[in-house]
């Protein structure tokens, strides 16, 4: 077998094995950057501490924003499982991007009597801060909670139905354990030394016995070379 035709089999059998499943992948997160799908820990939106997609400084950013708002505990705690949702799993790896109209009525609910306005930048609804200059209750901005999802730039389920965020986290079994991934790992790691020796093999031998060949070679002319005066010098004599 010769070593191109080692390497495409290699190869094949490599891709049949990491082809078999593909992992789900943080996808972009608002502001966020794409983020690994595990961590050892949160110091903020704790409860997506197991599995997340979210890395520590990006749940204190959100900690930060929280708490330069202005609003009742109530409002802050429905908004804070809104904030937090971006390091959620499902909502991380796009399996769920919409809000549930539910979730948008429970928030409208808590903060109605909390001063909001409408951001310079994006123009769109958020909490009051301690800077902000002009600020209206929520009730007079929004007329309810989808109104409110839209106009804070959300998006909201659609009326066919369809996986949504409703502030509930996911069950850790839903999560890729870490045993599980630590034992793909090495299963991925041993092949590709397997691979390696398996090339190193091949090469090595290749080159031995392209250098016994040759070697044979220069045996048989050496006699050869030997071999034609003594004949000749044999057939003189005669």
């Amino acid at each position: 077998m010769s070593i191109r035709v080692a390497s495409v089999w290699a190869l094949w059998i490599l891709g049949l094995v990491t082809a078999d499943e593909e992992p789900a992948t943080c996808q972009l997160q608002g502001t966020y950057e794409k983020l690994p799908g595990k961590v050892l820990g949160l110091p903020f939106c704790e409860q997506y501490s197991k599995c997340t997609c979210c890395r520590p400084s990006h749940a204190l950013t959100v900690k930060d924003e929280l708490a330069a708002m202005s609003v009742s505990p109530a409002c802050l705690a429905t908004t804070s499982s809104l904030k937090c949702r971006a390091c959620d799993p499902e909502v991380g790896v796009g399996a769920k991007q919409a809000i549930c109209l539910d979730f948008c009525e429970r928030w409208y609910e808590d903060c109605r009597d909390d001063y909001f306005a409408f951001r310079e930048l994006r123009g769109n609804l958020a909490p009051c801060s301690q800077g902000s200059l002009i600020c209206s209750e929520l009730q007079d901005l929004a007329d309810n909670g989808a109104d409110m999802c839209k106009k804070a730039g959300y998006v909201m389920e659609s009326l066919e139905g369809g996986p949504c965020f409703d502030g509930t986290v996911p069950p850790e079994s839903s999560c890729p354990s870490k045993d599980g991934q630590m034992d793909e790992l090495w299963f991925v790691a041993l092949l590709g030394v397997g691979l390696v020796a398996f090339f190193f093999v091949v090469i090595i031998g290749g080159a031995a016995l392209s250098f016994r060949q040759h070697a044979q070679q220069l045996a048989k002319a050496s006699k050869s070379s030997k071999g034609g005066p003594v004949s000749n010098a044999a057939s003189s004599v005669g």
